[in-house]
């Protein structure tokens, strides 16, 4: 039986308006443009934030030599002298960088100390510039392929820009980071190197300097803030009121030691705590809670004396001076000495850590090794010691007693 002939229209409706194309046949010249034009794009993206990259992180690593030359030389400074501190300038080459440093002294706010203020500059290189063109566009408005074709392009556009930004933002948070905690442990070595350089200065006996040592502490005592006078007239026993040349830094509360070394060599010394300061026909006077248990002629020391303690919390992660946290994120802190004896102790050995609470330790340390008076470890000023040294930073100082602490027996 033979079936129906369809209409003509219908038997047109069933044939592809498109021949097939199999996978021989290859891309078109169109698709092999655009295809050429996403690559260019993603490629001239990737090398932008390649070049974006790498000049913030050698802008962050200049930053970090400058915050280290700059400590070099208050380093230097130390170790020269009270005398020879003066201002001045100087120029250091580290690579194809030049930096300029300079330094201003002046008369700090306490009796016999400067104020020195380090300056460390550098040239930046200004990045050249070059004119854009106009976009052409056509009067008659964009058909759907090339509104299509836009939107795929700037995709691509602004995907590496936005990956360029995070990237350069968690650089430059980490370079600010390193110099935070660059700053912040040299600060809280620099209240440390100062205190331990002044324990016992003052103190008479040696069993009174040092009254406790451990590797995690100490607790020690001195004339910490170099507060110190001489006594005017002869002080008789059961004298409460002394005659003193100057009562500046002294305050009620303060425990002072009187000392005096006779021409044979023995010494004299006696505590006592001040409740007063007051004046005699003009003259300063310091009052006293007890008399005398001695008599002390004219010229004889007298000094404030403090104690202070390091406590380092391996759990809490904090460095406290006294009742006060001096420094955060220590995940190390060791104290070492050249003796086991309280009173033979000369010699003090402090490695610190600190890293930052976000961030895993990186295998790169930074370590400082200080030089100063007093007998301070020498061995040149700061030095890098690995490639990174991002959020991780190891200080190391060793402080030696002085001749400020040899007073007495």
């Amino acid at each position: 039986m033979r079936r129906p002939l369809r209409p003509a229209a219908w038997r047109g409706a069933w044939r592809p308006l498109v021949p097939a194309r199999g996978p021989e046949q290859g891309l078109t010249l169109v698709e092999k443009l655009v295809a050429l034009s996403l690559l260019t794009v993603v490629i001239l993206g990737t090398l932008a934030g390649a070049g974006a990259l790498a000049r913030s992180n050698a802008q962050g690593g200049k930053i970090a030599r400058a915050v280290l030359l700059a400590e070099e030389k208050l380093e230097e400074l130390k170790a020269a002298g009270y005398t020879a501190i003066a201002s001045g300038s100087d120029t250091v080459t580290v690579g194809a960088t030049s930096f300029s440093r300079s330094w201003t002294s002046a008369t700090g706010a306490l009796a016999n100390t400067k104020q020195v203020a380090v300056t460390v500059s550098w040239t930046v290189p200004k990045s050249s510039s070059v004119p854009r063109t106009p976009w052409p566009t056509a009067a008659h408005g964009y058909t759907m392929l090339e509104l299509l074709l836009a939107l795929g392009i700037t995709t691509f556009i602004v995907a590496p820009t936005l990956l360029l930004f995070t990237t350069q933002n968690r650089s430059y948070t980490a370079q600010s980071e390193v110099i935070t905690l660059h700053r912040e442990a040299q600060a809280a070595l620099d209240i440390l190197a100062r205190d331990l350089r002044m324990i016992g200065y003052g103190v008479p006996t040696a069993a009174s300097r040092i009254t406790a040592a451990t590797a995690s502490g100490l607790a020690a005592t001195g004339n910490l803030a170099n507060v110190s006078t001489t006594v005017r007239s002869l002080l008789a026993v059961g004298a409460t009121s002394l005659l003193v040349n100057s009562t500046s830094g002294f305050a009620a509360g303060d425990t002072i030691y009187i000392t005096a070394t006779s021409v044979s060599g023995t010494t004299t010394a006696e505590s006592v705590t001040v409740t007063g300061l007051t004046t005699d026909l003009g003259l300063p006077v310091l009052t006293v809670s007890s008399g005398l248990l001695n008599s002390f002629s004219a010229g004889a020391d007298v000094h404030q004396n403090k104690t202070v303690t390091y406590t380092y919390d391996s759990g809490a992660q904090t460095l406290s001076r006294n009742t006060q946290v001096l420094l955060r994120n220590v995940t190390a802190c060791t104290f070492t000495y050249d003796s086991g004896t309280l009173t033979s102790i000369r010699k003090i050995t402090v490695n610190l850590t600190v890293q930052h609470h976000r961030h895993p330790p990186e295998p790169g340390v930074l370590t400082t090794r200080g030089q100063g008076p007093c007998g301070i470890e020498p061995g040149g000023p700061g030095r890098l010691a690995a490639r990174q040294p991002w959020l991780r930073l190891a200080k190391r100082r060793r402080f030696e007693y002085g001749e400020k602490m040899r007073v007495g027996a």
